[in-house]
């Protein structure tokens, strides 16, 4: 297996590479997966986008989600959440209540607290 930089917490890694369904991804880390005590989520394709503004988006019809370039520059914590979040969408597509219960699952009842430390984000690169 490769040698990939530190930096890059496994979501980001399983993010760039597709999935067969006997591999399909958790959520996005043992410590999410453990809190939510969430089935396995099957996502067919992973795609990485060019996104400027738009940090991530699920397709659920076609179990594919996209993530923005842009998220290598977030502390993982925040790659994790909009992970999360993508993981979310596969069941509840909409930004339902149900919705952000789930995904406040997924995060261990912290969504409204990542959502902030991300719309507060300072960015080093020109969004």
């Amino acid at each position: 297996m490769p040698t990939y930089p530190h930096h890059l917490s496994r979501p980001a890694l399983t993010a760039a590479s597709k999935t067969s369904d006997a591999d399909s991804p958790r959520p996005p880390s043992a410590t999410c997966a453990e809190n939510s005590r969430q089935p396995r989520l099957r996502v067919d394709s992973w795609e990485i986008a060019h996104g400027r503004t738009v940090l991530g988006t699920c397709y659920p019809r076609q179990r594919r989600i996209r993530l923005s370039y842009l998220n290598v520059f977030l502390p993982p914590e925040l790659r994790d959440y909009i992970i999360r979040h993508e993981l979310a969408h596969l069941t509840e597509p909409g930004h339902t209540a149900a919705f952000h219960t789930l995904c406040d699952r997924y995060c261990s009842g912290r969504e409204s607290q990542l959502t902030h430390s991300l719309r507060n984000y300072h960015w080093p690169v020109d969004r």
